[in-house]
């Protein structure tokens, strides 16, 4: 009960947010978005980076790790953002909620264990009113949704240093772009146009592997995902007046592939080391992406009558990536720390990070954010006796 209530609480704060993640950096229409991170907050907190270090936390590109667990897990994760947007001549504010990650892993015992997860892979929340215009026009455009996936996984380990994990996931995407225009000082505005929409529906899906080795002085991780095509249906409406019919279009889905380690400094302090790229084809502005993250560790080493503490963990990074959009650099640092819930491993994880996106030289607008992370992991022991637990 203790754990539901920590999770009733964590969404009520969320509410002082909006939705999504805002970002301008994924409204190119060959891109998919900005992509959410596929951990949680304790990698959040670790600069992006993890893959390879042994955690409960639900991981959709690293699904072995989920094959040293003997435990049945449950994590959640909530990430808010104050997101401060400029050009070369104004600039803006707007603030973001997402719930990016959701996902339970059972262990079964000799046969593995097996997982299913939620995750909003790409998102692209934002709207704008351009400050200049000519003559008696004033533009809005505004654009919402993005990419999900729902995630099957089955991870088995082969002795007490190899583990292997296989997936599938399901693409479902649906996005509305709006381009709304009002001609002020005309008559009594009745030629205003109320959005120029185009609504898209997406799906597909693909499978991806992964293994993972470890070491008493290091663990080494890695991960491929399959490229898919991508059906999307579209329909295009001008001031209420739509198309008759859903037009159906294929778009390729990128390869991905993820290279991580951890490298144990003592057995209670790791650091972390993680490499991703969406394999994009090079299409105008639209390139591979490439994300670099680097992070620290030091697990709390209090027993159970220790102050509490000598318990908790404290972590910190940094990471670089390389934007699918031509050009547009992300930096980002963070910390964190792990807050231990009951006796049976349970906790909840905070990170707060600072990240900045683009260049107002380069790309003619940048972004600067505050995010914070949450996640809650609640540990059962369905799949095994009660006598083995911890």
């Amino acid at each position: 009960m203790r754990h539901y209530r920590s999770l009733f609480l964590i969404y009520g704060l969320s509410q002082f947010l909006a939705w999504g993640e805002s970002s301008p950096f994924g409204l190119k229409p060959n891109d998919l978005g900005i992509q959410l991170m596929p951990y949680g907050t304790r990698e959040r907190a670790m600069g992006s980076s993890g893959m390879a270090s042994e955690d409960p936390g639900v991981a959709p590109l690293n699904h072995s790790r989920q094959a040293f667990s003997r435990q049945t897990t449950f994590s959640a994760t909530f990430e808010g953002d104050v997101d401060y947007l400029r050009d070369e001549a104004t600039s803006n504010r707007t603030g973001s909620f997402a719930l990016p990650l959701i996902g339970m892993d059972f262990h079964a015992g000799k046969l593995g264990n097996f997982g299913v997860s939620y995750w909003q892979r790409f998102s692209r929340e934002f709207s704008f009113s351009p400050m200049e215009n000519e003559g008696n026009v004033r533009q809005n455009l505004q654009f919402e949704g993005g990419l999900h996936e729902l995630v099957t996984a089955w991870a088995f380990p082969i002795g007490n240093r190899i583990a292997i994990g296989a997936g599938y996931h399901w693409l479902i995407g649906r996005e509305r772009s709006i381009f709304a225009s009002e001609f002020t000082g005309i008559g009594d505005g009745s030629r205003n146009l109320t959005g120029d929409t185009l609504q898209v529906k997406s799906s597909g899906g693909y499978p991806a592997l992964s293994a993972m080795f470890r070491h008493r002085l290091f663990n080494l991780a890695g991960s491929v995902s399959a490229g898919a095509d991508l059906t999307q249906k579209r329909k295009r409406s001008i001031t209420g007046v739509e198309t008759p019919d859903w037009l159906e279009f294929e778009k390729e889905f990128p390869w991905s592939f993820a290279l991580g380690t951890a490298y144990k400094l003592s057995p209670n302090k790791v650091l972390t080391a993680d490499y991703s790229s969406l394999l994009f084809e090079v299409n105008g502005d639209v390139n591979p992406s490439h994300l670099v993250g680097f992070g620290f560790e030091k697990v709390g080493t209090g027993g159970l009558y220790d102050p509490y503490h000598k318990k908790i963990a404290l972590r910190g990074g940094v990471g670089y990536e390389y934007l699918s959009l031509d050009a547009a650099n992300h930096y980002f640092l963070a910390v964190g720390t792990g807050l231990p819930l009951g006796r049976r491993g349970g906790n909840l994880n905070v990170a707060v990070a600072y990240g900045h996106r683009g260049s107002t030289e380069i790309n003619l607008i940048s972004e600067d954010y505050v995010k914070l992370s949450l996640s809650l992991t609640g540990v059962g022991n369905w799949g095994r006796s009660s006598r083995n637990s911890r």
